[in-house]
């Protein structure tokens, strides 16, 4: 029979304690488990509790929680660490919301002068061009073009004959 009876929900809740069980006395401290589930858990801690006959109980992670904060209204535990939400939010703000803007900026300019400006305008304004230049060469008269192909098969034998 044990002085002290630490009960909690799953053995990873429990599991930090063993290291300190084993250091104490087995009739002054015993560690178990109870089960996840209002069911289990109280099938669990009774029957933990009929075996162990503890003078004292105390529940720790869910199920000392669920104790703890059963019919409250406000956090019955004043730790500013808690209160503060392990400062996560701060954190975010220093973090997350500064590269974030950094990001978005570096972006931005990406999207702006290389893919705007480069990729959609430099394409667009080269296919302009060619069809500027191009327009040149159509002109509708059927002689004119009789000359051009001409020319492109003068072309095209100085450059097999000649290269």
């Amino acid at each position: 029979m044990a002085a002290t009876l630490v009960l909690a929900a799953w053995e990873p809740e429990i599991a930090p304690l063993r290291r300190l069980a084993r250091a104490i006395d087995p009739a002054r401290l015993a560690l178990g488990t109870v089960g996840v589930g209002a069911v289990d858990a109280a099938i669990g801690a009774a029957a933990a509790i009929a075996a162990a006959r503890p003078a004292r109980v105390i529940f720790v992670g869910t199920a000392g929680a669920f104790t703890l904060y059963k019919e409250q209204t406000k956090d019955p535990i004043l730790i500013p660490l808690f209160k503060n939400k392990f400062y996560i939010d701060e954190l975010y703000a220093a973090l997350i919301a500064g590269t974030q803007e950094l990001l978005a900026v570096i972006s931005r300019y990406i999207d702006q002068w290389f893919i705007d400006g480069l990729l959609v305008r430099g394409l667009s304004g080269a296919a302009w061009a060619t069809g500027f230049a191009l327009r040149f060469l159509q002109f509708g008269n059927l002689q004119g073009y009789a000359f051009l192909f001409g020319l492109g098969v003068v072309a095209a034998i100085y450059l097999l004959v000649f290269r």
